[in-house]
């Protein structure tokens, strides 16, 4: 998904919209308040950043904000319906399909970058949020138009299903099945589930240029319970003879792909300490619906 491309198409329509809305003479009807009692249907397109073991900054994986590298940015896109009850709560439901990734080679730290892992997986979510207001603002512009500015906080519950893959002699492979880390011979690590659920928190801040549209951008947070969606979890790196006879030869060639060219059967592969995380931000689209 070619982010650039798709964060320039958003931002000139929305300038297109905004000079639409204020070509609107003096003498147009203020809108009544837009946030009560109304439906809207909300588009979203933006970026999504995956926090984990794979890829990140300068010190051990881990899952906030500070472990970030730029290179494994990906797109995402989104769907909501929101449902505004009164003033101060709404509730919305929306779908979002995006990708994550990460690669130890764009890591700044050392270790990291010696265990050169990578994945990318694509993700489909279904969430349900619980929508506040924090601050509101109304001003009229130049041209005698009354607007609305809302800032709003949200939480919810969601669903997630992931796919971990990674390349190989120019074919991609999902990661799962082959259970690297042993998950297929020990009680301890279980083959990991790929649909797990989600807590998703954020905030959202839009503007409306009519009673009937508005515009923004949004930034969310989600906190999973898995430690699996890059493929690198609690697990070790498992010995190559019994991986082969068990899992092949593609396996072997994937489950331990450091540089130093020495076999690190045994060794941890990941933080056992942290689940993995990710986030989007987003530019939002909303346009009210019919009663």
């Amino acid at each position: 998904m070619n982010v650039k491309w798709a964060v320039a198409t958003l931002t000139i329509l929305l300038f297109s919209v905004n000079i639409y809305a204020d070509s609107k003479p003096v003498g147009y009807k203020p809108f009544r308040p837009i946030y009560k009692h109304q439906s809207f249907l909300e588009f979203g397109l933006g970026a999504s950043v995956f926090l984990g073991d794979l890829g990140g900054g300068s010190g051990q994986g881990r899952n906030s904000f500070i472990d970030t590298d730029a290179e494994s940015i990906k797109g995402c896109l989104s769907l909501e319906y929101v449902r505004n009850l009164n003033t101060f709560y709404g509730f919305g439901i929306e779908f979002t399909f995006g990708q994550l990734s990460g690669s130890d080679e764009f890591s700044e730290n050392e270790d990291r970058n010696i265990r050169n892992l990578n994945f990318k997986s694509n993700i489909y979510e279904m969430s349900f949020t619980n929508r506040f207001t924090i601050k509101e603002l109304k001003y009229t512009t130049n041209l005698g138009l009354e607007r609305q500015v809302l800032l709003r906080g949200f939480v919810g519950l969601a669903g997630l299903r992931f796919n971990p893959t990674t390349a190989y002699k120019g074919k991609r492979y999902e990661l799962q099945p082959l259970c690297l880390e042993g998950q297929d011979v020990t009680n301890e690590f279980k083959p990991y589930k790929r649909s797990v659920l989600v807590v998703p928190m954020g905030f959202n801040l839009v503007g409306f240029v009519s009673d009937h549209l508005y515009w923004g951008v949004e930034t969310s947070f989600r906190k999973s319970f898995t430690d699996n969606i890059d493929d690198v979890g609690q697990g070790f790196y498992q010995d190559k003879s019994e991986l082969l006879e068990r899992k092949g030869e593609v396996a072997v060639a994937l489950s331990d792909r450091n540089t130093t060219g020495t076999d690190w059967a045994g060794k941890r592969r990941g933080n056992p300490e942290n689940n993995d995380n990710y986030f989007f931000v987003k530019f939002v689209l909303g346009l009210k619906l019919r009663r």
